[in-house]
């Protein structure tokens, strides 16, 4: 699967911009089989911030990064 790990390089290297990259991964969670994969995925959903956790939020409202 070299060509597949070469187009995730791609697009890793694309998306070095957090601004792009959020942009973008706000594109694809709207494709509802991508969305379900990445959110299947606990690394995905969590990680530990410099202010405390960030956690995927599914609520349209919500500010990024707030807790529910």
């Amino acid at each position: 699967m070299p060509l597949r790990s070469s187009r995730a390089g791609v697009v890793e290297e694309l998306t070095r911009d957090d601004h792009v990259a959020a942009e973008v991964t706000t594109g694809l969670l709207r494709r509802p089989d991508v969305a379900f994969r990445a959110m299947s995925d606990d690394t995905a959903r969590h990680r530990e911030a410099a202010g405390g956790s960030v956690r995927w939020n599914p609520s349209p409202t919500a500010a990024v990064g707030e807790d529910h």
